[in-house]
């Protein structure tokens, strides 16, 4: 499942150890700010996902979006079968049929270990009213329009047809 993984930049990663990366140290420092800011919290539905252990111990974030664990069972299941079509050897559709027939929260698949998970979004609030999106946050996107611009720029722009 690491194959089609996006490598998330140092500052974006979730750390328990000090980190000599200059982002990582003005993210941190925009978080601590934001306390004073934003310095009430409010909870939010929790959600549910998955994780799966690193061979360095750590928890890599599969994704964390689903609003019930079962959701979050299909979701890893998915994975799993994706996972199993291009690389059979895993077994890791093994994985994804047991997920399919029981309420298991822990497994192992092609020797590493996934764990659902429950997890508790909160909202910062302040006397301006919730905290809105950092400078340090990940943001690759470019606005649709920027992206229409660019794309008839380079010609792969296609008009949709009204006459169907």
């Amino acid at each position: 499942m690491d194959d089609d993984a996006v490598r998330l930049p140092e500052h974006r990663a979730i750390r328990v150890a000090h980190s000599d990366d200059p982002v990582a140290a003005v993210a941190g420092l925009g978080a601590w700010a934001s306390r004073q800011r934003y310095p009430s919290l409010m909870t939010m539905p929790p959600a549910f996902g998955g994780l799966q252990r690193t061979d360095d111990g750590a928890w890599r974030i599969l994704g964390c979006h689903a609003t019930t664990p079962q959701t979050a069972r299909d979701d890893l299941g998915h994975g799993f079968r994706c996972w199993g079509r291009a690389d059979p050897s895993t077994r890791s559709a093994a994985a994804a049929d047991r997920l399919d027939a029981e309420r298991g929260h822990e497994l192992r698949a092609a020797d590493r270990r996934f764990r659902l998970v429950w997890v508790e979004p909160v909202v910062r609030l302040g006397p301006d009213g919730p905290e809105l999106p950092r400078t340090s946050d990940w943001d690759p996107d470019l606005p649709v329009k920027v992206r229409e611009r660019r794309d008839r720029a380079a010609g792969r722009y296609v008009e949709d047809d009204e006459e169907g």
